[in-house]
């Protein structure tokens, strides 16, 4: 344990939307008497569901409720770049006022995805302010069905071998069944998480036009992703989130995409990728024209959809141009 004369680990979690609603309560399913956790996000709404899930979080009105605590460890699961940025403001800055002349060691753990030099500047910003403190990116892989069933990939990025053991042992295993060292230095994990999204995007895009195709033609969707997925056209999108309704149960397909990862997110994923690729003078052809497919779905009014709805977004398109 970081620190030692602590029975508990203190926990503050902060973003508690499809993921993080799922994520947190995870950290207390092993042993709730080794952790207390304090959770908050902006909407109401959110820390209900969670505490619902699991009633022994404790609910908080406010970040600086969170870093009153002194927390050993601060989670953090957020939509954008700018919300991770102001929310880093703000716990770096509660941190000084709370905890500057303590011992306590607080670890910072951003699972948000992120451009890699965001969470580089955090880590200056630390630095910095001379804090007991420090900062890793670890966004995920897996999606809802993964952090609910606390089987999430976390690709992560530190320099600092002993934070990364505190937080592989007692934090990241009890969210996740894969934690990896991406690289000794900031930003890493989020470099694998956005090349990780561009397959993801291209692949969930490319799986959803062969299912289209292959339906007008005639084949029953079921057939084709069985065959799909014994095939050399078999992928994560095919096998374990299929985006034809019907051919799975319990994936957004199957509900009419709602709940999952939404369109909007993988377009702001992609707009991620196409700009760190577009600070080496790396122009992605098949990243910049899958980022155009997710604008023209999100247009269509299917922003709020699971990411699997590109595919309804081509079926329609289809029947729009048949009439």
């Amino acid at each position: 344990m970081l620190n030692q004369h602590r029975e508990k680990l203190r926990i503050g979690f902060i973003g508690l939307g499809q993921m993080g609603a799922r994520m947190a309560p995870n950290l207390l399913k092993a042993d709730s008497n080794a952790y207390e956790v304090f959770a908050y996000d902006v909407m109401d709404s959110n820390i209900e569901m969670t505490t619902k899930k699991q009633s022994k979080i404790n609910a908080c009105k406010s970040i600086d409720q969170i870093m009153q605590q002194n927390p050993d460890c601060v989670i953090t699961m957020l939509p954008t770049t700018k919300i991770v940025t102001q929310v880093y403001d703000e716990v770096v800055s509660l941190k000084k006022k709370y905890g500057a002349s303590e011992k306590i060691r607080t670890v910072c753990i951003d699972s948000s995805t992120v451009d890699p030099k965001t969470v580089q500047d955090i880590e200056q910003l630390i630095k910095r302010e001379q804090l007991n403190m420090s900062v890793m990116d670890a966004p995920v892989s897996g999606g809802v069905n993964g952090a609910e069933n606390a089987t999430l990939t976390f690709m992560v990025g530190t320099d600092n071998k002993v934070d990364f053991e505190f937080a592989q042992k007692n934090i990241l295993s009890k969210m996740g069944k894969s934690i990896v060292l991406c690289g000794e230095k900031v930003g890493m994990g989020q470099v694998a998480k956005l090349c990780n999204n561009l397959v993801l995007g291209i692949s969930m895009a490319g799986v959803s036009e062969a299912l289209v195709l292959g339906t007008k033609l005639g084949m029953d969707p079921k057939v084709l992703s069985q065959i799909f997925g014994t095939s050399t056209a078999q992928c994560w999108s095919v096998t374990a989130y299929n985006p034809f309704p019907g051919v799975m149960e319990n994936v957004p397909s199957s509900r009419n995409y709602e709940g999952g990862f939404a369109v909007n997110l993988m377009l702001k994923d992609l707009g991620l990728v196409n700009s760190a690729a577009k600070n080496i003078d790396y122009d992605l052809a098949m990243g910049q024209h899958v980022q155009e497919l997710y604008k023209q779905a999100s247009e269509h009014g299917l922003g709020g959809k699971d990411f699997g709805a590109i595919l309804k977004y081509f079926q329609e398109q289809l029947e729009n141009k048949q009439k």
